[in-house]
């Protein structure tokens, strides 16, 4: 959801005028070109203003505000209008809710957005615990299907996802997604567990 040219823009605009100095030098530099509300949205979930503010949260809840300053920087280039006392506008500050600053997202919601921008994790949360995976010997859901067949296995995954559905019997039971390290995957929960397990799920 940024756009490959967009990217190019970016990179161009670096390479031309040096490194961002931060979110407002960004936004003013690229204008609407790399800093519209949505490509902001997803740059800011792949981490990729880590380097500038790795708040992502607090970037997060700022881009509406980053975009109106991109795209006033854009007209005001196009218009040939400076500042009436030169040089950038004053950049505002960041949300803070007027209180303490914005605490970040968690580490679990960050690679969650991550993933959701990129579509892969390139930090699980699960990498933390590689060595207890490791010990309780757990199956990468990857190599699920490579002969596995009527095997039992021991699977580890972060929970993202369930329907619960009624079988014709009127037994509740659920399809969970799950990922891990190496990918995404499902399981079917069946009624006597999924009473066992509903709360932790």
């Amino acid at each position: 959801n940024v756009g490959a040219q967009a990217m190019s823009d970016v990179v161009a605009e670096r390479e031309a005028n040096g490194p961002f100095a931060d979110e407002f030098d960004f936004v003013c530099r690229l204008g609407s070109k790399a800093a519209n509300k949505r490509q902001l949205e997803n740059l800011v979930r792949a981490g990729a203003f880590d380097g500038l503010n790795p708040n992502r949260r607090q970037m997060f809840e700022s881009i509406e505000p980053l975009a109106r300053i991109g795209t006033r920087a854009a007209e005001d280039r196009a218009s040939n209008q400076q500042n009436l006392f030169g040089g950038e506008a004053e950049a505002p500050a960041l949300p803070s809710n007027g209180r303490a600053p914005v605490p970040d997202w968690p580490e679990s919601e960050r690679a969650a957005n991550c993933f959701e921008a990129l579509g892969l994790h390139l930090k699980h949360p699960f990498d933390e615990y590689a060595g207890r995976i490791e010990r309780l010997r757990v199956t990468p859901s990857a190599a699920l299907g490579a002969g596995l067949q009527g095997s039992t296995v021991r699977l580890a995954g972060l929970v993202e996802g369930r329907q619960d559905r009624t079988s014709a019997k009127g037994n509740r039971f659920a399809f969970v997604q799950l990922t891990d390290s190496s990918g995404r995957y499902e399981v079917t929960v069946f009624s006597e567990l999924l009473a066992q397990c509903r709360d932790l799920l």
